[in-house]
């Protein structure tokens, strides 16, 4: 799983500090284990993002029913 490889390549690369302290993931690698030994489901995900991006979602494999909810125009003229 692309999550758990992300995990342990920061567990190898990165100091404790960084992970802990910086980016707030206390207790990382007791949950790398505990991903390592039950796995997880990923049950639903929110997405935000330019139209073109997420319609790019289509072609990934084991992204399924898909749905656009809200749509907010971006106020170019107040930025």
């Amino acid at each position: 799983m692309k999550l758990q490889r992300n995990i342990k390549k920061l567990l190898a690369e990165k100091p404790a500090s960084y992970y802990e302290t910086f980016l707030g993931l206390s207790h990382l690698k007791e949950r790398y284990k505990f991903l390592e030994e039950n796995g997880f489901i990923t049950y639903g995900a929110v997405v935000t993002g330019p139209v073109k991006e997420l319609l790019k979602l289509r072609d990934v494999e084991g992204v399924q029913g898909e749905q656009l909810g809200e749509v907010e125009l971006w106020n170019w003229e107040n930025q």
